[in-house]
């Protein structure tokens, strides 16, 4: 190590390379050198076995804050340690851009030794209204772009002072996966869960951290709805032999009466019991919002209760926000109300239902006769 250090500083004097240029290069080799280990061992003499327990050793608290990549080395220990060989570490100098906004994402980064800044624009300056700073901490970038084919990174990730980083690329977690059929299955259902959730981050006065916490929360979000981690971590709430939701009938849960506050409802006595399904039929027959009556259907049907309702048990927001447009869409139609029934197309540039169509539904209404009872 002393012989190479000499031989650069060598060169650099020889080159007449100017001092402080020289000093930079000669203290980030004494960097490297300190974190990279020189000696290495010849894989032959040890059992491939052996090898993949080291290499889960070595780099498996790299992995191991990741949600998905902890499920891995439960479910999957042996293609954990695979993934962990595959990683690749790379060394940066100070204020060097380990990616620039605006870039094409080619690979997951992992920050993991050194001083780093997250920033909206490659700029060299040394804070933002809106950059995020961080030191010696395990975060993860750019998980989305191992894949989808193209995506541009939205923010900087700078270094503040020498720094390391581990990188694992698409083509290299293909590889792993290609060994093992059931662990591929598992990480096609996480992708394709994890990629319908991703939205691109916006820019425009938002904190590049939260921009930088988009994949981590799809990626928790995706992991926690996966069949295999479900397996591993079960919820009682969703077992269909402890399901009860009696005790929602007897209260209002205190968010709810909050959002029934604002929105200037009446709100249940000191007891705060839930309106009831006939309350529920008899209030729509007032003067009440759309919004209002949006909180009064939670309130007397306990299966769409935001909380603890079955669609929020079993993770089926889409589900949810389906019944409840279906159900606003039926009272708008019995109250005769056009203007409420085509508000959601209006609000999501849809084209909305023309009046000849509503007269058609109108007819259908009044062909079922429909009465306070059905």
């Amino acid at each position: 190590r002393s012989k190479k250090r000499r031989e650069l500083r060598i060169f650099l004097q020889t080159r007449k390379i100017p001092t402080e240029l020289t000093m930079r290069i000669m203290s980030y080799a004494d960097y490297k050198s300190a974190r990279h280990s020189p000696v290495s061992y010849d894989s032959n003499m040890i059992s491939p076995m052996l090898e993949a327990e080291l290499a889960t050793v070595m780099f498996g608290s790299i992995l191991n804050e990741h949600p998905m990549f902890w499920c891995t080395s439960i479910t999957f220990p042996g293609v954990f340690a695979d993934m962990c060989r595959a990683l690749e570490k790379k060394y940066f100098c100070e204020s060097e851009f380990v990616f620039c906004q605006g870039a094409l994402a080619e690979m997951m980064y992992i920050t993991s030794h050194g001083s780093f800044a997250l920033l909206e624009e490659n700029t060299t300056r040394s804070a933002t209204p809106l950059s995020s700073f961080f030191a010696n901490e395990k975060r993860y970038f750019c998980e989305v772009a191992l894949y989808v084919e193209a995506v541009l990174h939205s923010f900087a990730l700078r270094t503040d002072s020498f720094a390391e980083v581990f990188v694992l690329t698409a083509g290299r977690l293909a590889r792993v996966l290609s060994n093992s059929p059931m662990c591929a299955t598992m990480y096609i259902e996480y992708v394709t869960d994890f990629v319908n959730r991703y939205k691109m981050p916006t820019k425009s006065n938002t904190l590049v951290a939260d921009m930088a916490a988009e994949d981590l929360h799809c990626s928790k979000a995706a992991c926690e709805n996966n069949s295999f981690y479900l397996e591993l971590n079960v919820d009682t709430r969703r077992v269909l032999k402890f399901l009860d939701l009696t005790y929602l009938q007897d209260r209002l849960p205190e968010a709810e009466e909050d959002l029934a506050a604002t929105l200037s409802l009446e709100v249940p006595s000191s007891t705060r019991r839930r309106t009831s399904v006939s309350d529920f039929m008899r209030k729509l027959h007032g003067e009440v919002t759309v919004a209002q009556t949006q909180v009064m259907l939670r309130e007397a049907y306990v299966e769409l209760d935001p909380q603890d309702g079955l669609h929020a048990r079993y993770s089926e927001a889409i589900e949810q926000e389906r019944a409840e447009s279906g159900i606003l869409s039926l009272i708008a139609l019995v109250r005769r109300d056009y203007h409420g029934f085509v508000a959601p197309q209006v609000a999501t540039g849809s084209g909305a239902l023309t009046r000849a169509q509503w007269d058609e539904l109108q007819e259908a209404l009044r062909w079922a006769e429909p009465d306070a009872e059905r």
